[in-house]
């Protein structure tokens, strides 16, 4: 089973979802559940506190490399941070 690449890039491209619950959503209620804040999810995950403000606020352009570091911190896969099912469609 591989990463399913978005319509709007390749793997290394930007991935963008648009469902019920954004990526944005998942990645904030993952993020609360831990109790952690947005800077401390950004540490863990090696990105700035703004790029987790950003995509939690509104649905932006995610690079593969950002999904794969925040999934990792959360303790989730880039799939389910994104709302992947197993036949690669999204939820």
């Amino acid at each position: 089973r591989g990463v399913r690449r978005s319509s709007c890039g390749s793997i290394g491209g930007p991935v963008r979802m648009s469902d019920k619950q954004t990526m944005g959503a998942r990645i904030k209620a993952l993020r609360q559940a831990k109790g952690w804040s947005m800077p401390q999810l950004a540490e863990r995950a090696g990105v700035h506190r703004e790029t987790i403000a950003n995509y939690e606020r509104r649905p932006i352009p995610l690079s593969l490399a950002n999904l794969e570091s925040i999934a990792k911190a959360l303790d989730t896969t880039p799939q389910d941070l994104a709302g992947w099912t197993e036949e690669g469609e999204a939820k």
